[in-house]
């Protein structure tokens, strides 16, 4: 089971989350004009949460290059933690991503930002 919050939400949570969570990126939600850092919140009860705890450092790293661009970077961190965790949706909307800008670089633009619209 998992959540996603905002940024002012995690920090009110402070030790609340218990390290159970993880930083979705920067991201703009449905209705809203701008991008803010949205994160999971979830419990390991679990093993596929239990994977994205174990897979958070690699997936932050794996954030970072994608948000700089750098997506071949990001697409072997990715693809490293889907074949450990294959139902991990997040991991494939980002790998997805990446093809669509691999196939169509005229399309990545100054900000990588993205609705968010995964269910």
């Amino acid at each position: 089971t998992s959540i996603l919050i905002s940024s002012p939400t995690f920090i009110h949570l402070g030790d609340q989350a218990a390290g159970n969570y993880r930083l979705l990126g920067k991201l703009r939600l449905k209705g809203k004009t701008e991008a803010i850092n949205i994160f999971e919140v979830f419990s390991t009860e679990d093993e596929n949460t239990r994977t994205k705890l174990v897979s958070r450092e690699a997936f932050e790293q794996a954030l970072l290059a994608y948000f700089r661009k750098e997506f071949s970077i990001a697409k072997e961190i990715l693809q490293s933690i889907a074949d450990q965790n294959p139902a991990d949706r997040l991991v494939q909307y980002y790998l997805e991503k990446i093809w669509h800008f691999e196939r169509y670089p005229h399309l990545v633009q100054d900000e990588v930002y993205e609705t968010l619209s995964i269910k």
